[in-house]
């Protein structure tokens, strides 16, 4: 398939518009020109065309799983605080996050891509339902506090990126040193649960990895980029602060059941017992 596409194009060296010559290893950018398109036979062409496809989208590297932090920081009170939400908007925001909590809740245990997926899902409904519960001041707020709680992975997002103007080989140049950093602190917790590093010793080399991925983040970035940066994480935050991150637990499920002892219960009704 490929053979006869690069054939084609060596007997018609005319009708080559970009790129480098036929044979060598260059970027997979080029146009065809009438004449090409009328030259090539379709039966050799559309074969190539579907294995160039496969072979560029598998260059690729999937964006790495980052924590849920909307997910995670929105039900706390720090958090509320920081927004100055009413006591309005939190009930509000608590509600949003009833049609949330069971699915994230359940995705715990889904195979990483299908919870990627489903947690990436449940964050887009998730702002879906708080757009019209903030303000402009309290919304633009609350994406400045999930960026922050993000830090370097923020580019896996794709407002963050295309706000920042990261190019997609930039992104997967990042996405590289992610995962390369995630396995070395892999490394080092092994090492600590096995009782070769203390734990000091542990979260010192741990600190050292992100701090070397932060640099690396910023070496990347132009002076332009650094003041889009500035803007769109704002003012610092202390998430020492935040305690709740969890997902409220799912309501006791009856149907079908048959209580042995007592009324019907439901877990709002046990709280605090």
């Amino acid at each position: 398939m490929a053979r006869c596409f690069w054939r084609s194009l060596a007997d018609r060296q005319d009708v080559w518009t970009s790129g480098s010559a036929p044979g060598m290893h260059s970027a997979p950018s080029f146009s065809l020109t009438v004449s090409m398109r009328r030259f090539i036979d379709r039966n050799c062409l559309l074969p190539f065309l579907v294995l160039f496809s496969v072979q560029w989208a598998s260059a690729q590297t999937e964006p790495p799983e980052i924590r849920p932090v909307l997910l995670q920081m929105v039900r706390d009170e720090a958090i509320h605080r920081e927004l100055d939400l009413s006591d309005q908007q939190v009930t509000q925001v608590h509600g949003a996050l009833q049609l949330i909590d069971g699915p994230w809740f359940r995705a715990r245990i889904e195979p990483t891509q299908q919870r990627i997926q489903t947690v990436r899902g449940l964050t887009a409904k998730l702002k879906q339902s708080l757009k019209p519960i903030l303000n402009d001041q309290q919304w633009t707020r609350l994406e400045q506090l999930q960026n922050q709680a993000l830090g370097t992975r923020m580019i896996v997002l794709d407002d963050a990126a295309t706000e920042l103007g990261i190019s997609e080989s930039t992104r997967q140049q990042l996405y590289q040193s992610f995962r390369e950093t995630d396995q070395e602190v892999s490394n080092v917790q092994k090492k600590l649960q096995a009782g070769d590093l203390k734990p000091e010793q542990a979260a010192q080399k741990i600190q050292s990895l992100q701090e070397a991925e932060r640099t690396k983040f910023r070496d990347l970035l132009n002076n332009e980029q650094r003041r889009t940066l500035a803007s769109i994480t704002g003012a610092p935050f202390d998430f020492g602060t935040v305690k709740r991150t969890y997902p409220f637990a799912p309501e006791l499920t009856t149907e079908g059941s048959t209580w042995l002892q007592g009324d019907e219960l439901q877990l709002s009704g046990l709280k605090g017992k």
